[in-house]
């Protein structure tokens, strides 16, 4: 069932943190912008809607990045994702060890698909030293991405925008 909801007598600027606290899944399409999603993720106080926007921007974010690793271009990401991730990680209101195994399991994506990534771009796998050491170093990059630590990540060819 599709229904359409108009709020009128709405000053502009406001950006909607809709479902707070809801538990069922909702389908909603909206016009925020990259803007809209950056605040939600590193203000909102719904920890789903904070979700929510870092997956619809990293959604967004991807291509950009997979079209530059086939290009053999540095990977560049937006600083405000990054300091989108950082202010939930810094959040001292959530699980310390809910945190942690979140962390662990990014770290994991992130090696899986760089992995996929780079035997894509390399045409196939190849057990080279050369290979390996340059695996690493990307490897070692997204990693300092992941953890909010884009400083760390130019002596591995990989800056923040």
């Amino acid at each position: 069932m599709k229904k359409e909801f108009v709020f009128s007598d709405i000053s502009e600027n406001h950006v909607p943190s809709l479902f707070r606290g809801f538990s069922a899944p909702v389908r909603v399409e909206t016009d925020l912008s990259d803007d809209d999603l950056f605040f939600l993720l590193a203000h909102d106080s719904d920890e789903f809607n904070r979700w929510e926007a870092g997956q619809v921007l990293a959604r967004k974010l991807m291509p950009n990045l997979v079209s530059g690793f086939e290009q053999n271009k540095p990977l560049v990401l937006n600083p405000k994702f990054i300091q989108g991730l950082s202010s939930v990680l810094s959040d001292t209101s959530l699980d310390k060890l809910d945190v942690h195994h979140h962390l662990v399991l990014l770290r994991q994506v992130l090696q899986l698909l760089w992995w996929q990534l780079s035997v894509s771009a390399l045409g196939g796998f190849a057990s080279t030293q050369v290979t390996a050491q340059r695996l690493g170093s990307q490897e070692l990059a997204l990693e300092c991405l992941a953890l909010g630590l884009p400083s760390a990540c130019a002596p591995h060819n990989v800056l923040p925008l």
